[in-house]
């Protein structure tokens, strides 16, 4: 959130008092001009589920259980990592192909971006 606001233009004002809890504020600049009026909304589609195998990694355990309980909900195959070397061997263990990655991006150890690398050099099983 903090780099966000810094990119406006605005700053967070922070205050916290043992016992008593903490006040966080948000300044941002005011934008010249009169806002355009909402869309209307459209109509809600039908979400199609997918029948595909999603390699799912993400080292914040309640953050890939809730991903992968919403992928499976879809009709997803989730394979699940907790990080890069893990998703690696997981991956060379597979049996089947791995269609989708689903990675965090800043991991201990590897980051999300050298996972995918290395999966795409290893090519499909």
């Amino acid at each position: 959130m903090y780099g966000i606001v810094k990119q406006s233009g605005g700053y967070i004002w922070v205050y916290s008092e043992a016992g008593h809890g903490t006040t966080v504020k948000i300044y941002l600049p005011r934008v010249p001009g009169v806002a355009d009026a909402p869309a209307p909304a459209s109509e809600p589609q039908q979400v199609r589920g997918g029948d595909e195998t999603v390699l799912l990694v993400e080292d914040a355990a309640p953050v890939r259980t809730l991903a992968r309980r919403s992928l499976e909900a879809r009709g997803y195959r989730v394979l699940e990592a907790a990080d890069g070397p893990s998703a690696l061997q997981l991956s060379a263990r597979h049996r089947g192909g791995i269609d989708i990655l689903v990675t965090d991006v800043v991991m201990p150890g590897m980051s999300g971006r050298e996972l995918a690398e290395r999966l795409a050099l290893s090519g499909p099983p």
